[in-house]
């Protein structure tokens, strides 16, 4: 299958007071046209940072390396007007806070507009004619009378449909959207995923979910990226994660998810904390947290290794070396 989106050896890092904050770690993926992928971890994984480095939101001088290859031409050596034809128009984003990405002095109408201005050339009066047209196709009730409105007089359910509306207004080739139910209650959560799926078979989409919740994950995904404290720990179809995963780390996010089939007096945790990011461990990040921990874990860091068909792991554990130290 074509891939749509390559990510090669993409390092991030920000200059703080207690020194660099790395990030992004040499992490590697690609998604393929109209697969969904998520990325999945705690906060401060780095899953976020992974997003804003594709839709160019972090500056040149905080990617230390890598490249971000759309169909083969990497984002990174492009020119403001080459991006331009490419940023907002073939990708486009869904932001986690509507309320804070929404400008609060422009009606909706008028912000979604200016996606057809720009990148299909319409008219002001063909624009808003095309906005409230959007607002219908994703399910608000009234929308000539909503674009009309500021996003302080919408409910947050409708705030992330009129973000919804913006992303895809330009029907762009592959949607990234960043932990898109935030804040919502668990019934416009519903909503909200079931109308970006319905949106991304209507438009032949490709899509990267970033999110924490698991949940949304097995709902959303075809693969899933794994990443803890900047790297990559494993990556599997959402059957591998779920029903044989192979890392530490994904095994331990999988124990903490409340069950409805099981009694459970006390949900899992895993011990500790994700590691500051200017303080990460020598060697697997994960290493200072993980239960089956080695020397050889603090010392070296696992490479991502395909073990079958896709399937990547960044673990030593039943390796040689790992065996050799039992």
């Amino acid at each position: 299958m074509k891939n749509i989106l390559k990510v090669e050896d993409l390092k991030v890092s920000f200059p703080t007071d207690k020194g660099k904050a790395k990030a992004v770690n040499d992490i590697s993926f690609c998604i393929n046209k109209e697969e969904s992928v998520a990325i999945v971890g705690e906060s401060g994984s780095g899953k976020s940072v992974t997003a804003f480095s594709i839709m160019q939101c972090i500056s040149k001088s905080n990617i230390e390396s890598g490249k971000v290859l759309y169909k083969d031409k990497d984002l990174f050596k492009m020119s403001k007007k080459e991006l331009s034809k490419i940023i907002g128009k073939d990708i486009a984003m869904i932001f986690q806070e509507p309320m804070t990405s929404l400008n609060p002095v422009l009606t909706v109408g008028k912000q979604i507009s200016e996606s057809f201005i720009y990148n299909k050339k319409m008219s002001k009066k063909e624009a808003m004619k095309e906005s409230i047209k959007m607002l219908k196709l994703i399910g608000i009730k009234g929308a000539e009378r909503v674009s009309k409105s500021y996003p302080y007089e919408l409910s947050g359910g409708m705030r992330q449909r009129v973000m919804i509306a913006m992303a895809i207004a330009s029907e762009p080739k592959l949607l990234i959207a960043d932990e898109p139910t935030t804040a919502l209650d668990v019934t416009i959560q519903a909503q909200i995923l079931g109308l970006i799926r319905e949106l991304k078979k209507k438009f032949h989409m490709s899509l990267l979910m970033i999110t924490h919740d698991l949940g949304i994950v097995s709902q959303m995904s075809d693969r899933v990226i794994v990443m803890y404290a900047g790297s990559i720990m494993e990556v599997g179809s959402v059957r591998d994660i779920f029903k044989d995963s192979r890392h530490p780390y994904t095994k331990a996010l999988l124990k903490s998810m409340p069950s409805i089939t099981k009694n459970q007096k006390r949900l899992s945790t895993i011990k500790g904390s994700i590691p500051e990011p200017t303080e990460l461990p020598k060697g697997c990040s994960f290493s200072t947290r993980c239960e089956y921990a080695r020397k050889i874990c603090k010392e070296k860091k696992p490479p991502l290794k395909n073990i079958e068909n896709g399937r990547c792991l960044s673990c030593f554990k039943d390796t040689k070396e790992y065996l050799m130290e039992g």
